[in-house]
């Protein structure tokens, strides 16, 4: 019976993953993000060989993103040699491909040249860790928060893959495949994997700094907490209280500088083209799929499929603006309890080191902002959702006023 414990707990000890190593956390999104977004092999403790948690800039991954841009360029010019004649619904489809494609070739452009940025967030949220201790915390991303990312990034690596090759394989079934539809699928997956790297890095970024933010938020809560209930007049002295406060505080804008590095990286260009982007797919797919329904036009199921990919990418838009508002707001919690802490029985520098930690939580939030043009949050899918209402109703005016004449 010892025996089979000690293998059931072997077993449970693989399937672990460890704490405080973001590396073990981001692996499987990791091997993705290699091609665009980090260009760089990563490495850690418990890596094969082991090392110390480092990203190191790989030649490789800089040609393989060189090499997809000149894909989608190449797309873009297959497209070009298909338009031709009077314009119909399908010419439609073909703008949107090269918009998407030079977007992509865009965003590829903006990951190459801010590399070091993205290297940079990375190496700095490995010494905040690293530096723990000198922040008064004993973990910062715990085995269940990292086991968690880690299953988020495995499992939608392989729902992507899986969902790419079985869709690939599809279209090859139903359609009559010619060189040049064959030429948009390959591109269309070139285009569609640079997205979801993109979106994976992203999904990736939110849900590490979700994890490491609520630990710092834990850590401020449970101190005062435990300072409450002890009694403010048998706890430690004053200087300890406020030494504390002070590293959890440093702690806190450590990471808050850390994580807008990202802004830094992404914007204006992710930012700006990609929203642009999404209000350009839905009001060109929201007019093409109103005259689809009205049996005005014809589609290929390839086409239907492209539109479907499409609408899967604006989704995981808003789950990302979901993610980044929430990010933004979740000290919100934490700021309740600090104003309804009780300070009479502190002093008068214990009471202004609560009200400094109160301003920097108040003014110093993380949020993402495109160049102070927007914040990116749900507030944002509020205008994109009028932008597109409001245009697709115009569009479908105007395609009445064209079909009366």
């Amino acid at each position: 019976m010892s025996d089979h414990n000690s293998i059931i707990l072997n077993q449970n000890r693989h399937k672990s993953i460890p704490s405080d190593c973001i590396i073990c956390a981001m692996r499987p999104g990791l091997y993705l993000n290699q091609i665009n977004i980090y260009q760089a092999r990563f490495f850690c403790s418990h890596s094969s060989p082991p090392s110390k948690p480092h990203f190191q800039p790989s030649k490789t991954a800089k040609v393989l993103t060189i090499l997809c841009s000149c894909i989608l360029l190449y797309g873009v010019y297959a497209d070009l040699n298909q338009i031709s004649g009077k314009f119909t619904s399908k010419h439609v489809i073909l703008y949107l491909e090269m918009f998407l494609n030079i977007l992509t070739v865009l965003f590829n452009g903006t990951f190459f040249s801010k590399n070091g940025i993205k290297l940079r967030e990375a190496h700095g949220l490995i010494a905040v860790i690293n530096n723990k201790f000198k922040f008064g915390v004993d973990v910062l991303l715990t085995g269940k928060s990292a086991k968690k990312i880690h299953d988020i990034l495995f499992y939608a690596t392989i729902m992507f893959l899986l969902e790419e090759l079985i869709m690939f394989n599809i279209t090859f079934a139903v359609e009559n495949v010619d060189n040049d539809l064959f030429i948009r699928m390959f591109m269309l997956e070139i285009l569609i994997l640079s997205n979801a790297v993109l979106g994976i890095a992203c999904v990736q970024a939110l849900h590490l700094y979700k994890a490491i933010f609520g630990r710092c938020y834990s850590e401020i809560e449970e101190f005062l907490s435990r300072l409450y209930l002890s009694g403010v007049e048998d706890q430690t002295p004053g200087s300890l209280l406020i030494e504390r406060l002070q590293k959890l505080q440093r702690l806190y804008m450590c990471l808050r500088r850390n994580y807008k590095l990202n802004e830094q990286f992404f914007q204006p260009v992710v930012f700006v083209g990609y929203s642009l982007y999404v209000c350009i797919l839905l009001i060109g797919y929201g007019y093409f799929g109103m005259t689809f329904f009205l049996g005005e036009i014809s589609m290929l199921k390839f086409d239907i499929y492209l539109i479907i990919k499409s609408l899967a990418i604006a989704i995981a838009f808003g789950y990302l603006c979901y993610e980044a508002q929430y990010i933004a707001t979740m000290s919100e919690e934490l700021l309740s309890f600090l104003f309804k802490f009780p300070i009479s029985k502190l002093t008068v520098l214990e009471c202004a080191q609560i009200d400094m930690l109160i301003s920097t939580l108040s003014l110093q939030k993380p949020d993402i902002k495109a160049s102070d043009i927007f914040t990116l949050g749900t507030g944002l899918l509020v205008s994109i959702a009028g932008t597109v209402l409001t245009y697709v109703l115009v569009a479908l005016q105007f395609h009445a006023s064209w079909s009366a004449k």
